[in-house]
């Protein structure tokens, strides 16, 4: 399911860097969702999107 919302974000147009450092820069919401599919680990995946969903709620 995690992996179905960030795809969508990606394809709805989430707009995000990545630093050299590996700091997520997003732009909007959807790039803050988008940005964690850059996460390698699926827990890390999982825990990146709930926290952008607790910011933004």
């Amino acid at each position: 399911m995690i992996d179905f919302m960030i795809a969508m974000a990606e394809l709805l147009g989430g707009q995000y860097e990545i630093w050299p450092d590996g700091t997520i820069q997003a732009f909007n919401w959807l790039g803050e969702i988008a940005g964690c599919g850059s996460l390698t680990g699926s827990d890390d995946r999982y825990s990146c999107v709930l926290a952008t969903s607790e910011v933004w709620s």
